[in-house]
Protein backbone atom coordinates (compact mmCIF):
# COMPACT_ATOMS: atom_id res chain seq x y z
CA UNK A 1 0.00 0.00 0.00
CA UNK A 2 1.36 3.56 -0.90
CA UNK A 3 0.51 4.91 2.56
CA UNK A 4 2.83 2.16 4.07
CA UNK A 5 5.73 3.67 2.15
CA UNK A 6 5.59 7.28 3.72
CA UNK A 7 4.72 5.82 7.50
CA UNK A 8 8.62 6.95 7.99
CA UNK A 9 7.08 10.62 7.89
CA UNK A 10 5.30 9.59 11.07
CA UNK A 11 8.67 10.12 13.13
CA UNK A 12 8.54 14.16 12.22
CA UNK A 13 7.13 15.91 14.65
CA UNK A 14 5.42 18.94 12.24
CA UNK A 15 2.55 18.59 10.03
CA UNK A 16 3.81 16.55 6.70
CA UNK A 17 1.41 15.87 3.64
CA UNK A 18 1.93 14.00 0.56
CA UNK A 19 0.17 14.76 -2.10
CA UNK A 20 -0.82 14.09 -5.94
CA UNK A 21 -0.55 16.71 -8.51
CA UNK A 22 -4.67 17.13 -8.52
CA UNK A 23 -4.36 17.90 -4.69
CA UNK A 24 -5.27 14.91 -3.05
CA UNK A 25 -4.07 14.19 -0.19
CA UNK A 26 -2.11 10.31 -0.22
CA UNK A 27 -0.51 10.68 3.37
CA UNK A 28 -1.36 13.01 6.43
CA UNK A 29 1.16 12.07 9.57
CA UNK A 30 0.13 12.20 12.66
CA UNK A 31 1.17 15.43 13.83
CA UNK A 32 -0.75 16.32 10.80
CA UNK A 33 -3.69 15.13 12.00
CA UNK A 34 -3.21 16.81 15.37
CA UNK A 35 -2.79 20.16 13.66
CA UNK A 36 -5.21 19.94 11.23
CA UNK A 37 -7.37 17.51 11.84
CA UNK A 38 -7.74 13.83 8.96
CA UNK A 39 -8.46 15.18 5.71
CA UNK A 40 -8.49 13.98 2.29
CA UNK A 41 -7.76 17.40 0.47
CA UNK A 42 -7.03 20.88 1.19
CA UNK A 43 -10.36 22.37 0.57
CA UNK A 44 -11.97 22.04 3.80
CA UNK A 45 -8.97 24.18 5.49
CA UNK A 46 -7.35 26.17 2.61
CA UNK A 47 -9.38 28.76 3.42
CA UNK A 48 -7.84 29.55 6.65
CA UNK A 49 -4.55 30.17 5.34
CA UNK A 50 -3.98 34.07 4.68
CA UNK A 51 -1.07 34.18 2.02
CA UNK A 52 2.14 36.69 2.31
CA UNK A 53 3.38 39.22 -0.23
CA UNK A 54 6.16 36.83 -0.88
CA UNK A 55 4.00 34.44 -1.71
CA UNK A 56 1.63 36.63 -4.04
CA UNK A 57 4.58 36.85 -6.70
CA UNK A 58 3.38 33.83 -7.55
CA UNK A 59 -0.12 34.94 -8.45
CA UNK A 60 -1.52 37.83 -9.56
CA UNK A 61 -4.47 36.75 -7.74
CA UNK A 62 -4.58 38.22 -3.56
CA UNK A 63 -7.25 35.87 -2.93
CA UNK A 64 -5.58 32.77 -4.31
CA UNK A 65 -4.71 30.16 -1.24
CA UNK A 66 -1.53 29.52 -0.78
CA UNK A 67 -2.45 25.46 -0.98
CA UNK A 68 -3.17 26.39 -4.73
CA UNK A 69 -0.10 28.05 -4.66
CA UNK A 70 2.02 24.68 -3.96
CA UNK A 71 0.50 22.91 -7.03
CA UNK A 72 0.15 25.56 -9.39
CA UNK A 73 3.94 26.23 -8.79
CA UNK A 74 5.62 23.48 -10.71
CA UNK A 75 8.76 24.05 -8.56
CA UNK A 76 9.59 23.79 -5.22
CA UNK A 77 8.37 26.59 -2.85
CA UNK A 78 8.54 27.75 0.40
CA UNK A 79 6.67 30.58 2.52
CA UNK A 80 5.19 32.14 5.46
CA UNK A 81 1.52 32.35 5.70
CA UNK A 82 -0.94 32.31 8.52
CA UNK A 83 -3.41 30.21 9.77
CA UNK A 84 -7.01 30.23 11.82
CA UNK A 85 -7.42 27.14 13.70
CA UNK A 86 -10.92 26.33 14.98
CA UNK A 87 -11.10 28.41 18.01
CA UNK A 88 -9.93 31.70 16.05
CA UNK A 89 -6.30 31.53 17.43
CA UNK A 90 -3.81 32.23 14.73
CA UNK A 91 -0.60 30.39 14.10
CA UNK A 92 1.88 31.53 12.06
CA UNK A 93 3.57 28.90 9.91
CA UNK A 94 6.28 28.21 7.52
CA UNK A 95 5.58 25.55 4.73
CA UNK A 96 7.65 24.31 1.71
CA UNK A 97 6.71 21.84 -0.82
CA UNK A 98 8.82 19.50 -3.13
CA UNK A 99 8.00 18.39 -6.12
CA UNK A 100 9.24 14.85 -6.75
CA UNK A 101 7.78 13.11 -9.32
CA UNK A 102 4.15 12.47 -9.42
CA UNK A 103 3.82 13.57 -5.61
CA UNK A 104 4.31 16.71 -3.78
CA UNK A 105 5.68 16.85 -0.43
CA UNK A 106 4.26 19.35 1.80
CA UNK A 107 5.63 20.21 5.57
CA UNK A 108 4.71 22.73 8.18
CA UNK A 109 6.07 24.22 11.05
CA UNK A 110 4.89 26.11 13.69
CA UNK A 111 6.89 29.35 13.88
CA UNK A 112 4.32 31.30 16.11
CA UNK A 113 6.62 31.33 19.33
CA UNK A 114 9.85 31.94 16.71
CA UNK A 115 8.30 35.26 15.46
CA UNK A 116 6.39 36.11 18.93
CA UNK A 117 10.29 35.48 20.20
CA UNK A 118 11.46 37.68 17.37
CA UNK A 119 9.22 40.05 17.65
CA UNK A 120 9.66 40.86 21.40
CA UNK A 121 12.99 40.71 21.21
CA UNK A 122 12.59 43.47 18.56
CA UNK A 123 10.18 45.03 20.81
CA UNK A 124 12.45 44.73 23.62
CA UNK A 125 15.13 46.26 21.52
CA UNK A 126 12.97 48.96 20.86
CA UNK A 127 11.91 49.56 24.16
CA UNK A 128 15.41 49.17 25.91
CA UNK A 129 16.02 52.22 22.70
CA UNK A 130 12.81 54.09 23.85
CA UNK A 131 13.87 53.71 27.66
CA UNK A 132 16.98 55.24 26.84
CA UNK A 133 15.47 57.96 25.17
CA UNK A 134 13.24 58.73 27.73
CA UNK A 135 15.84 58.15 30.56
CA UNK A 136 17.98 60.79 28.64
CA UNK A 137 15.25 63.19 27.73
CA UNK A 138 14.48 62.66 31.92
CA UNK A 139 17.68 63.17 32.81
CA UNK A 140 18.18 66.77 30.77
CA UNK A 141 14.53 67.33 31.85
CA UNK A 142 16.13 67.14 35.62
CA UNK A 143 19.02 69.44 34.42
CA UNK A 144 16.43 71.63 32.75
CA UNK A 145 14.72 71.64 36.02
CA UNK A 146 17.27 72.27 38.07
CA UNK A 147 18.50 75.13 36.10
CA UNK A 148 15.04 76.42 35.79
CA UNK A 149 14.69 76.80 39.16
CA UNK A 150 18.02 78.53 39.97
CA UNK A 151 17.18 81.01 37.19
CA UNK A 152 13.46 81.50 38.91
CA UNK A 153 15.57 82.02 42.04
CA UNK A 154 17.97 84.11 40.60
CA UNK A 155 15.46 86.28 38.78
CA UNK A 156 13.51 86.64 41.93
CA UNK A 157 16.58 87.77 43.57
CA UNK A 158 17.23 90.65 40.43
CA UNK A 159 13.45 91.21 40.47
CA UNK A 160 14.69 92.07 44.25
CA UNK A 161 17.62 94.21 43.28
CA UNK A 162 16.53 96.02 40.82
CA UNK A 163 13.16 97.00 42.93
CA UNK A 164 14.79 97.96 45.93
CA UNK A 165 17.42 100.06 42.94
CA UNK A 166 14.46 101.96 41.81
CA UNK A 167 12.61 102.44 44.81
CA UNK A 168 15.29 103.56 47.35
CA UNK A 169 15.55 107.25 47.26
CA UNK A 170 19.37 107.54 48.71
CA UNK A 171 22.37 106.69 47.81
CA UNK A 172 22.77 105.45 51.54
CA UNK A 173 19.71 103.39 51.67
CA UNK A 174 20.25 101.82 47.97
CA UNK A 175 23.71 100.67 48.76
CA UNK A 176 22.45 99.20 52.37
CA UNK A 177 20.07 97.24 50.18
CA UNK A 178 22.17 95.91 47.31
CA UNK A 179 24.79 94.55 49.87
CA UNK A 180 22.14 92.27 51.39
CA UNK A 181 20.91 90.92 48.21
CA UNK A 182 24.44 90.52 46.72
CA UNK A 183 25.53 89.12 49.85
CA UNK A 184 22.16 86.14 49.72
CA UNK A 185 23.08 86.12 45.55
CA UNK A 186 27.39 85.12 46.17
CA UNK A 187 26.55 83.31 49.41
CA UNK A 188 28.89 85.34 50.81
CA UNK A 189 30.39 85.59 54.76
CA UNK A 190 31.09 89.12 54.96
CA UNK A 191 29.94 91.68 52.33
CA UNK A 192 30.60 95.59 53.18
CA UNK A 193 31.22 98.80 51.17
CA UNK A 194 34.02 100.96 50.85
CA UNK A 195 34.22 104.70 50.11
CA UNK A 196 37.05 105.70 47.50
CA UNK A 197 36.53 109.31 48.99
CA UNK A 198 37.34 108.66 51.81
CA UNK A 199 40.65 106.52 51.08
CA UNK A 200 39.02 102.92 50.95
CA UNK A 201 37.42 103.57 54.57
CA UNK A 202 35.05 100.63 54.80
CA UNK A 203 31.35 102.39 55.59
CA UNK A 204 28.40 99.51 55.46
CA UNK A 205 28.55 96.28 56.49
CA UNK A 206 25.96 93.50 56.09
CA UNK A 207 25.47 92.48 59.50
CA UNK A 208 25.27 94.34 62.79
CA UNK A 209 28.42 91.70 63.78
CA UNK A 210 31.15 93.47 61.66
CA UNK A 211 29.93 97.01 63.12
CA UNK A 212 33.92 97.07 64.29
CA UNK A 213 35.12 96.75 60.74
CA UNK A 214 33.29 100.33 59.76
CA UNK A 215 35.86 103.26 59.60
CA UNK A 216 38.32 100.56 59.07
CA UNK A 217 40.45 101.07 55.98
CA UNK A 218 40.94 98.22 53.27
CA UNK A 219 44.17 97.64 51.73
CA UNK A 220 43.99 97.18 47.85
CA UNK A 221 46.37 95.82 45.42
CA UNK A 222 46.85 98.15 42.29
CA UNK A 223 45.22 95.60 39.98
CA UNK A 224 42.16 96.23 42.00
CA UNK A 225 42.43 99.87 42.03
CA UNK A 226 43.02 99.85 38.66
CA UNK A 227 39.75 97.61 37.86
CA UNK A 228 37.81 100.26 39.90
CA UNK A 229 39.22 103.57 38.59
CA UNK A 230 38.04 101.96 35.39
CA UNK A 231 35.21 100.78 36.67
CA UNK A 232 35.06 97.44 36.15
CA UNK A 233 34.43 94.32 38.51
CA UNK A 234 37.43 92.59 40.26
CA UNK A 235 37.56 89.38 40.96
CA UNK A 236 40.64 87.64 42.81
CA UNK A 237 41.65 84.84 45.81
CA UNK A 238 42.09 86.51 48.74
CA UNK A 239 44.41 85.96 51.97
CA UNK A 240 44.23 89.12 53.39
CA UNK A 241 42.05 92.22 53.27
CA UNK A 242 44.39 95.00 55.09
CA UNK A 243 47.45 95.00 57.13
CA UNK A 244 45.73 94.79 60.47
CA UNK A 245 43.31 91.85 59.61
CA UNK A 246 44.71 88.73 58.26
CA UNK A 247 42.98 86.00 57.92
CA UNK A 248 44.41 82.58 56.61
CA UNK A 249 41.20 80.55 55.11
CA UNK A 250 40.80 76.94 54.84
CA UNK A 251 39.14 77.12 51.84
CA UNK A 252 40.15 79.19 48.86
CA UNK A 253 38.44 82.32 49.00
CA UNK A 254 36.89 84.99 46.41
CA UNK A 255 36.82 88.85 46.62
CA UNK A 256 34.66 90.64 44.55
CA UNK A 257 34.60 93.98 43.62
CA UNK A 258 31.28 95.88 42.38
CA UNK A 259 32.43 99.10 41.48
CA UNK A 260 29.91 101.63 41.88
CA UNK A 261 29.73 104.99 40.27
CA UNK A 262 28.05 108.64 39.92
CA UNK A 263 28.85 108.69 35.94
CA UNK A 264 32.07 110.36 35.98
CA UNK A 265 34.07 108.47 38.64
CA UNK A 266 33.94 105.63 41.29
CA UNK A 267 33.05 106.53 44.61
CA UNK A 268 33.14 103.10 46.18
CA UNK A 269 32.74 99.58 45.58
CA UNK A 270 30.75 96.77 47.06
CA UNK A 271 33.16 93.86 48.39
CA UNK A 272 31.93 90.50 49.21
CA UNK A 273 33.99 87.79 50.60
CA UNK A 274 32.71 84.47 49.48
CA UNK A 275 34.30 80.73 49.11
CA UNK A 276 31.77 79.42 46.58
CA UNK A 277 33.95 79.95 43.43
CA UNK A 278 31.25 78.76 41.32
CA UNK A 279 28.49 80.40 42.04
CA UNK A 280 30.78 83.38 41.39
CA UNK A 281 31.54 82.26 38.19
CA UNK A 282 27.94 81.62 37.29
CA UNK A 283 27.19 85.06 38.10
CA UNK A 284 29.75 87.47 36.63
CA UNK A 285 27.40 88.81 34.44
CA UNK A 286 24.40 89.32 36.78
CA UNK A 287 26.74 91.56 38.70
CA UNK A 288 27.82 93.07 36.18
CA UNK A 289 24.18 94.19 35.38
CA UNK A 290 23.66 94.96 39.06
CA UNK A 291 27.33 97.39 39.00
CA UNK A 292 25.56 98.85 35.74
CA UNK A 293 22.01 99.38 37.15
CA UNK A 294 23.16 100.68 40.87
CA UNK A 295 25.73 103.54 38.79
CA UNK A 296 22.27 104.69 36.79
CA UNK A 297 20.26 104.71 40.28
CA UNK A 298 23.56 106.61 41.86
CA UNK A 299 22.98 109.23 38.76
CA UNK A 300 19.36 109.02 39.20
CA UNK A 301 19.62 109.59 42.73
CA UNK A 302 21.93 112.56 42.66
CA UNK A 303 20.00 114.14 39.76
CA UNK A 304 16.71 113.60 42.06
CA UNK A 305 18.68 115.51 45.10
CA UNK A 306 19.80 118.72 42.84
CA UNK A 307 16.26 118.92 41.35
CA UNK A 308 15.16 118.98 45.39
CA UNK A 309 17.78 121.75 45.76
CA UNK A 310 16.88 123.10 42.37
CA UNK A 311 13.36 123.19 43.69
CA UNK A 312 14.20 124.64 46.70
CA UNK A 313 15.82 127.64 45.17
CA UNK A 314 13.12 127.93 42.59
CA UNK A 315 10.75 128.09 45.11
CA UNK A 316 12.48 130.91 47.30
CA UNK A 317 13.36 132.41 44.03
CA UNK A 318 9.80 132.66 43.13
CA UNK A 319 8.72 133.46 46.42
CA UNK A 320 10.79 136.69 46.26
CA UNK A 321 9.70 137.15 42.70
CA UNK A 322 6.10 137.44 43.33
CA UNK A 323 7.56 139.72 46.15
CA UNK A 324 9.22 141.86 43.98
CA UNK A 325 6.08 141.81 41.79
CA UNK A 326 3.74 142.83 44.42
CA UNK A 327 6.26 146.35 45.06
CA UNK A 328 6.31 146.40 41.64
CA UNK A 329 2.73 146.84 40.92
CA UNK A 330 2.37 149.18 44.23
CA UNK A 331 5.09 150.75 42.86
CA UNK A 332 3.03 151.49 39.75
CA UNK A 333 0.20 152.16 41.19
CA UNK A 334 1.88 154.90 43.71
CA UNK A 335 3.32 156.37 40.32
CA UNK A 336 -0.49 156.13 38.84
CA UNK A 337 -1.52 157.74 42.25
CA UNK A 338 1.07 160.35 41.28
CA UNK A 339 -0.78 160.87 38.08
CA UNK A 340 -4.27 161.13 39.19
CA UNK A 341 -3.14 163.39 42.12
CA UNK A 342 -2.91 166.69 40.30
CA UNK A 343 -6.53 165.30 38.11
CA UNK A 344 -7.86 164.20 41.77
CA UNK A 345 -6.81 167.91 43.03
CA UNK A 346 -7.95 170.06 40.10
CA UNK A 347 -11.55 168.29 40.36
CA UNK A 348 -11.45 168.70 44.45
CA UNK A 349 -10.37 172.31 44.06
CA UNK A 350 -12.63 173.21 41.51
CA UNK A 351 -15.87 171.80 43.73
CA UNK A 352 -14.33 174.05 46.93
CA UNK A 353 -13.83 176.92 44.61
CA UNK A 354 -17.50 177.22 43.58
CA UNK A 355 -18.44 176.10 47.44
CA UNK A 356 -15.97 179.17 48.46
CA UNK A 357 -17.83 181.46 45.82
CA UNK A 358 -21.36 180.64 47.21
CA UNK A 359 -19.81 180.69 50.57
CA UNK A 360 -18.98 184.69 50.02
CA UNK A 361 -22.12 185.10 48.61
CA UNK A 362 -24.51 183.97 51.18
CA UNK A 363 -22.29 186.18 53.63
CA UNK A 364 -22.81 189.24 51.62
CA UNK A 365 -27.06 188.18 51.59
CA UNK A 366 -26.53 187.50 55.75
CA UNK A 367 -24.42 190.93 56.00
CA UNK A 368 -27.13 192.73 54.26
CA UNK A 369 -29.95 191.14 55.86
CA UNK A 370 -31.37 190.61 52.25
CA UNK A 371 -32.49 186.53 52.67
CA UNK A 372 -35.72 186.45 52.77
CA UNK A 373 -35.83 188.60 49.02
CA UNK A 374 -32.69 186.00 48.16
CA UNK A 375 -34.23 182.77 49.58
CA UNK A 376 -34.49 180.93 46.33
CA UNK A 377 -31.08 181.61 45.34
CA UNK A 378 -29.76 180.79 48.82
CA UNK A 379 -31.92 177.20 47.60
CA UNK A 380 -30.15 177.27 44.63
CA UNK A 381 -26.38 178.02 46.49
CA UNK A 382 -27.12 175.35 48.53
CA UNK A 383 -28.09 172.75 46.13
CA UNK A 384 -24.88 173.30 43.92
CA UNK A 385 -22.33 172.82 47.60
CA UNK A 386 -24.53 169.62 48.35
CA UNK A 387 -23.59 168.45 44.77
CA UNK A 388 -20.06 169.72 45.09
CA UNK A 389 -19.59 168.28 48.63
CA UNK A 390 -21.15 164.90 46.96
CA UNK A 391 -18.59 165.12 44.41
CA UNK A 392 -16.11 165.25 46.24
CA UNK A 393 -16.95 162.65 48.75
CA UNK A 394 -17.41 159.91 45.78
CA UNK A 395 -13.82 161.32 44.16
CA UNK A 396 -12.51 160.53 48.01
CA UNK A 397 -14.07 157.44 48.06
CA UNK A 398 -13.02 156.31 44.57
CA UNK A 399 -9.30 157.12 45.41
CA UNK A 400 -9.42 155.04 48.29
CA UNK A 401 -10.87 152.01 47.01
CA UNK A 402 -8.10 152.16 44.45
CA UNK A 403 -5.18 152.94 46.68
CA UNK A 404 -6.49 149.16 47.89
CA UNK A 405 -2.70 147.99 48.50
CA UNK A 406 -3.38 145.86 50.97
CA UNK A 407 -6.32 143.68 49.26
CA UNK A 408 -4.39 140.20 47.88
CA UNK A 409 -7.04 138.19 48.57
CA UNK A 410 -9.90 136.78 46.00
CA UNK A 411 -13.24 138.25 46.32
CA UNK A 412 -16.48 138.64 44.52
CA UNK A 413 -16.50 142.11 42.46
CA UNK A 414 -18.75 143.64 39.86
CA UNK A 415 -16.50 144.57 36.50
CA UNK A 416 -19.40 147.31 35.79
CA UNK A 417 -18.95 148.75 38.69
CA UNK A 418 -15.34 148.49 39.02
CA UNK A 419 -14.64 150.08 35.26
CA UNK A 420 -17.36 153.03 36.55
CA UNK A 421 -15.04 153.55 39.32
CA UNK A 422 -11.77 153.85 37.50
CA UNK A 423 -13.48 156.35 34.61
CA UNK A 424 -14.41 158.29 37.44
CA UNK A 425 -10.91 158.88 39.04
CA UNK A 426 -9.75 159.72 35.48
CA UNK A 427 -12.08 161.97 34.52
CA UNK A 428 -10.23 164.72 34.42
CA UNK A 429 -7.92 162.95 31.77
CA UNK A 430 -11.44 162.57 29.83
CA UNK A 431 -13.37 165.43 29.81
CA UNK A 432 -13.02 168.65 27.09
CA UNK A 433 -11.20 165.92 25.48
CA UNK A 434 -13.06 162.13 25.16
CA UNK A 435 -15.95 161.09 24.83
CA UNK A 436 -16.65 157.38 26.42
CA UNK A 437 -18.91 155.07 25.10
CA UNK A 438 -20.16 152.45 27.23
CA UNK A 439 -21.73 149.34 25.94
CA UNK A 440 -22.08 146.71 29.34
CA UNK A 441 -23.76 143.33 29.40
CA UNK A 442 -24.93 141.88 32.97
CA UNK A 443 -21.95 140.16 34.46
CA UNK A 444 -22.28 137.44 37.28
CA UNK A 445 -19.85 138.53 40.14
CA UNK A 446 -16.35 137.05 39.78
CA UNK A 447 -14.15 136.43 42.05
CA UNK A 448 -11.05 138.27 41.58
CA UNK A 449 -8.42 141.03 42.70
CA UNK A 450 -10.37 144.03 42.06
CA UNK A 451 -7.53 145.93 43.43
CA UNK A 452 -5.48 144.71 40.16
CA UNK A 453 -7.81 144.61 37.92
CA UNK A 454 -8.31 148.36 38.34
CA UNK A 455 -4.67 149.17 37.64
CA UNK A 456 -5.70 147.32 34.60
CA UNK A 457 -8.37 149.14 33.20
CA UNK A 458 -6.91 152.81 34.42
CA UNK A 459 -3.37 151.56 32.54
CA UNK A 460 -5.47 150.62 29.46
CA UNK A 461 -7.95 153.42 29.70
CA UNK A 462 -5.71 156.49 30.36
CA UNK A 463 -3.35 155.52 27.60
CA UNK A 464 -6.02 155.72 25.52
CA UNK A 465 -6.33 158.90 26.59
CA UNK A 466 -3.16 159.96 25.32
CA UNK A 467 -3.00 158.61 22.34
CA UNK A 468 -5.98 160.48 21.25
CA UNK A 469 -4.41 163.85 19.59
CA UNK A 470 -7.44 166.45 20.15
CA UNK A 471 -10.83 164.57 20.27
CA UNK A 472 -11.43 161.35 20.09
CA UNK A 473 -14.02 158.09 21.50
CA UNK A 474 -12.93 154.98 23.49
CA UNK A 475 -15.51 152.26 23.17
CA UNK A 476 -15.73 150.01 26.57
CA UNK A 477 -18.16 147.24 26.28
CA UNK A 478 -18.42 143.82 28.34
CA UNK A 479 -19.83 139.91 27.62
CA UNK A 480 -19.39 136.78 28.52
CA UNK A 481 -18.46 134.19 25.62
CA UNK A 482 -17.57 130.29 26.35
CA UNK A 483 -17.52 130.82 30.13
CA UNK A 484 -15.04 133.59 29.67
CA UNK A 485 -15.77 137.25 30.74
CA UNK A 486 -14.66 139.14 28.47
CA UNK A 487 -13.84 143.76 28.40
CA UNK A 488 -12.97 145.42 25.40
CA UNK A 489 -11.11 149.07 25.49
CA UNK A 490 -11.09 150.36 22.46
CA UNK A 491 -9.94 154.21 21.23
CA UNK A 492 -9.99 156.10 17.93
CA UNK A 493 -6.17 157.52 19.13
CA UNK A 494 -3.06 157.09 16.69
CA UNK A 495 -2.43 153.31 16.96
CA UNK A 496 0.64 151.47 17.79
CA UNK A 497 3.48 151.18 15.17
CA UNK A 498 4.72 147.59 13.92
CA UNK A 499 7.90 148.33 15.57
CA UNK A 500 6.37 148.52 18.68
CA UNK A 501 4.02 146.01 18.71
CA UNK A 502 6.51 143.21 19.79
CA UNK A 503 7.50 145.41 22.96
CA UNK A 504 4.69 147.22 24.45
CA UNK A 505 4.55 144.37 27.09
CA UNK A 506 8.34 144.55 27.86
CA UNK A 507 9.18 145.69 31.08
CA UNK A 508 10.78 149.88 30.76
CA UNK A 509 9.50 150.15 27.52
CA UNK A 510 7.43 153.25 27.26
CA UNK A 511 6.49 155.75 23.91
CA UNK A 512 5.96 158.57 26.66
CA UNK A 513 8.80 161.24 27.35
CA UNK A 514 11.01 160.87 30.38
CA UNK A 515 9.02 161.30 33.58
CA UNK A 516 6.12 161.04 31.68
CA UNK A 517 5.82 157.17 31.76
CA UNK A 518 7.42 154.24 34.10
CA UNK A 519 7.19 151.70 31.57
CA UNK A 520 5.83 149.02 33.63
CA UNK A 521 1.96 149.74 33.10
CA UNK A 522 1.19 146.97 30.27
CA UNK A 523 4.29 144.81 32.04
CA UNK A 524 2.21 144.81 35.09
CA UNK A 525 -1.08 144.72 33.79
CA UNK A 526 -0.30 141.57 31.70
CA UNK A 527 1.20 139.37 35.03
CA UNK A 528 -1.57 140.87 36.40
CA UNK A 529 -4.54 139.07 33.76
CA UNK A 530 -2.08 136.07 34.30
CA UNK A 531 -2.04 135.83 37.98
CA UNK A 532 -6.06 135.86 37.17
CA UNK A 533 -5.81 132.90 34.54
CA UNK A 534 -6.49 134.93 31.75
CA UNK A 535 -5.12 136.26 28.86
CA UNK A 536 -4.87 140.30 27.28
CA UNK A 537 -4.44 140.98 23.93
CA UNK A 538 -4.59 143.98 21.37
CA UNK A 539 -5.20 145.00 18.06
CA UNK A 540 -3.78 147.98 16.59
CA UNK A 541 -3.54 150.45 13.45
CA UNK A 542 -1.59 153.33 12.64
CA UNK A 543 -4.18 156.52 12.46
CA UNK A 544 -6.70 154.32 12.99
CA UNK A 545 -6.75 153.21 17.05
CA UNK A 546 -6.50 150.59 19.34
CA UNK A 547 -8.25 147.92 20.86
CA UNK A 548 -7.40 146.09 24.20
CA UNK A 549 -8.97 142.92 24.72
CA UNK A 550 -9.34 141.32 28.36
CA UNK A 551 -10.32 137.74 29.18
CA UNK A 552 -11.10 136.07 32.52
CA UNK A 553 -12.69 132.46 33.76
CA UNK A 554 -16.04 133.70 35.31
CA UNK A 555 -14.81 130.49 37.61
Amino acid sequence: MITSDFEIFNDIDEPFFVANQKGEIIFQNISAQKFFGKLKNFSKIKHYFSIDSMACIISDRFDTSIIDLLFQSKENFHSICSYQTSSDEFRDLYVNASHLGDYVYIRFKDITQQIITQVNNEQYIQLQKKYEKLLEVSQRSEKLKETAQQHALQTALINRIFTKIRTSENITELIKSVISEVHELLGAYKTYFISLGKNYTVELVNSEEYNSDINRKIVLDDTAKTHLERQKIHISACLKESLDDIKTLRKSTQRVLIPISDGEKTIGAIIALTVQTSVVKANTELMETIAEQLTSAVIRTLLTDNIKKQNNKLKKTLKKLEETQLQLINSEKLASLGQLIAGVAHEINTQLGSINSNTEMIKKIIEKNLITENIEVLRNLNEIDREAVKRISTIVKSLKKFVRLDEAELQPADINKELDLTLLLVNHELKNKVTVHKDYAELPMINCYVNMLNQVFMNIIVNACHSIIDKGDIYISTRVENNMLIVSIRDTGCGISEQNKKKIFNVGFTTKGIGAGTGLGLAISQKIIDKHRGKISFNSEIGKGTEFKIEIPEK
